[in-house]
């Protein structure tokens, strides 16, 4: 009799833990389980999205990118740059979406982050009229509208900028850490040269006070890392948020909490990498990572999900901190020198300024002698730089940069009018117009970087797209050779 006991007792504990906690049922489980999950991510965050909307207000709602959010309410799909909200339900075993806002306004918050947290839904940042924000945002279902929550600053975000978000969901702590701020506000006039875009710093925030921390910069490492085209965002964890570096074949944790970058093993690495796949869906319930396919889920409910069982004991330390803490960016030191040596140094410091600047303009005017291009100047502004065809040409992938995509060689060919032509004459042109292009941009901007780069096709390794990256795109606008932003939106 006491076996019996026993025995039923285990019984009921498994079956209590069974419907509080993800089975490997895929999207069914999301959908009918009462659990919540700190970040649902693609691993391909190019990849279509997962329902097709219905009355929509405007024809890009039908291809933007679309998130998924769960709460212990239920999975809910929230659509790019709309502020709509979907519920998604099971019904006679097919998926089904029904909306749950009353929004009206459209067109805005484009690359923001959503997450769940006590039960409601936020969405944090994104671009929209000219600016990226740091607002947080509250979906009230009662209402069906979004509330604005008051912080103690805004830190401007958005997913535009690197090609992953540097973004950590600590749901168990209630805290959204973010490595890098996006500051750009495109109605306020700046000193170009000075300006910096991209602010590398490492902040969190609270979200039961409402208040924002900074705690320092972020690393290099880090920074080249997320700028790899090959690099993957496969979630929030309990312990950081973990990437996929294919290059390196490594698994990494960055460790907010704690400041370190740390790498799993790599007997793990090769079991979660297996799973991994262009169209996976990948989330993290407590310590267990599920990885299910986007197509199966939809068509599927019943369909099987991978899941690898994670500990922070399994990632290594890497010795090198995932940012500088804050108070040791400035440190302060005693000044060593007398009143004197500082008078001294600042008057050689003069003199060699002096002789420099001269020799910059001998080399200016040697350079406009060398382009032979008529040069006019409105203030300080160079009103005559490039011809008709590379003003078109830098609009043309100007405008796609600012809606954060890349502009295709077939595109780059018919504006070049070579489409018709053989391959070598069309590689010949383009390649003679982009050196052209940025030949001038480095005089113009006093820069030895270019304007318009290129990038790998992710679908196809072999072929490439282009763009202009945001900062350039705001000096563009600025020295005045074409306007981009005057419809942004």
């Amino acid at each position: 009799m006491r076996y019996l006991l026993s025995f039923l007792l285990y019984i009921i504990i498994l079956s209590s833990i069974a419907q509080n906690a993800p089975t490997n049922r895929g999207l069914k489980a999301l959908v009918e389980s009462y659990f919540t999950v700190p970040e649902i991510t693609k691993y391909n965050p190019s990849t279509g999205h997962y329902f097709e909307l219905d009355n929509i207000q405007a024809s890009y709602m039908r291809t933007v990118g679309q998130y998924l959010v769960k709460s212990k309410n239920g999975l809910f799909l929230l659509p790019d740059g709309t502020g709509r909200v979907y519920e998604i339900q099971l019904l006679n075993s097919k998926f089904e979406i029904k909306r749950q806002d009353s929004t009206i306004f459209f067109g805005y918050n484009f690359g923001f982050y959503p997450f769940c947290y006590k039960e409601t839904l936020y969405s944090f940042g994104g671009y929209g009229y000219w600016r990226y924000n740091g607002q947080l945002r509250a979906f009230l279902p009662k209402k069906g509208e979004w509330q604005i929550e008051n912080l103690n600053r805004e830190i401007p975000f958005g997913r535009g900028v690197y090609n992953i978000p540097l973004v950590w969901y600590n749901e168990s702590k209630g805290m959204l850490w973010i490595g890098f701020s996006i500051y750009t506000q495109e109605g306020i006039s700046k000193n170009i040269r000075n300006s910096k875009n991209v602010i590398d710093s490492v902040y969190s925030l609270d979200l039961n006070k409402k208040q924002w921390s900074v705690h320092g910069l972020m690393v290099p490492k880090v920074k080249n890392l997320v700028n790899a085209l090959s690099t993957r965002n496969l979630g929030s964890s309990p312990w950081g948020q973990l990437l996929y570096d294919p290059v390196e074949s490594s698994i990494l944790l960055l460790n907010f909490n704690e400041n370190k970058i740390q790498r799993l093993n790599q007997h793990d690495t090769k079991s979660l990498v297996d799973m991994l796949e262009a169209e996976s869906i990948i989330y993290f319930k407590d310590s267990t990572l599920h990885v299910g396919l986007m197509k199966t889920w939809l068509t599927n409910p019943l369909s099987l999900t991978d899941s690898l069982r994670l500990t922070k004991k399994q990632f290594l330390f890497l010795e090198s901190p995932l940012y500088t803490p804050a108070q040791l960016i400035l440190p302060i030191k005693n000044n060593p020198y007398s009143s004197f040596q500082i008078l001294l140094i600042g008057i050689s410091i003069g003199l060699s300024m002096s002789g420099l600047l001269a020799l910059l303009y001998k080399f200016k005017n040697r350079i406009i002698k060398d382009l032979t291009i008529p040069l006019t100047k409105s203030g300080n502004t160079l009103t005559k730089l490039f011809d008709d065809k590379e003003i078109e040409l830098l609009s043309l992938v100007a405008t796609n940069s600012r809606n954060f995509s890349g502009t295709q060689i077939e595109d780059i060919n018919k504006l070049l009018g070579v489409l018709q032509k053989n391959t070598e004459i069309q590689k010949k042109q383009r390649s003679e117009t982009f050196i052209s292009i940025n030949r001038k941009w480095r005089y113009a901007n006093s820069s030895n970087d270019l304007l318009i780069k290129k990038k790998r096709l992710i679908a196809d390794k072999r072929s490439f797209e282009y763009f202009i990256e945001l900062s350039d795109l705001e000096k563009i606008n600025q020295l005045g050779f074409i306007s981009i932003f005057k419809s942004s939106n």
